[in-house]
């Protein structure tokens, strides 16, 4: 069964406003570039510390999940829904995830050295979050 691809929808702003938000990656060109990519539907999974989740007191996302996409300026690109979450130790992230970041890595030693460059405090055994998403609505115009 194929889902349909995301749509423009007259009432996106009043969808994604009541919506829990989700940014990927640092604000300034990182968040652009990396939003640019999901956008383009290269980018259909992230990663997270799973410490992180704990340490700000989140719940973990949840398949099916809705969220609000937002840009550098905190504005809302688009509503993505979780289609996948995994745990895994940082040394067994497959190359099916490091490919679908959509940020251009060949390898999983690639996207472990990327990763650690970010979070250099990160061991083997670091526990992280896999997420797979897609895009399921835009704002009109878009």
């Amino acid at each position: 069964m194929t889902r349909p691809g995301p749509a423009a929808v007259p009432d996106f702003a009043q969808r994604a406003v009541s919506l829990p938000v989700s940014a990927i990656g640092r604000p300034g060109p990182e968040r652009d570039d990396l939003t640019r990519r999901v956008l383009a539907g290269v980018k259909t999974a992230t990663t997270s510390l799973l410490a992180d989740y704990a340490a700000e007191q989140e719940p973990l996302p949840a398949v099916g999940a809705l969220y609000r996409l937002v840009d550098s300026a905190d504005a809302a690109i688009a509503i993505i829904e979780v289609t996948r979450v995994r745990l895994r130790r940082f040394d067994s992230v497959d190359a099916h995830h490091a490919h679908a970041e959509g940020e251009g890595f060949d390898t999983v030693a690639a996207w472990r050295d990327a990763h650690l460059s970010v979070w250099p405090e990160a061991t083997a055994a670091t526990e992280v979050v896999l997420e797979e998403f897609r895009v399921v609505a835009l704002p009109p115009g878009a």
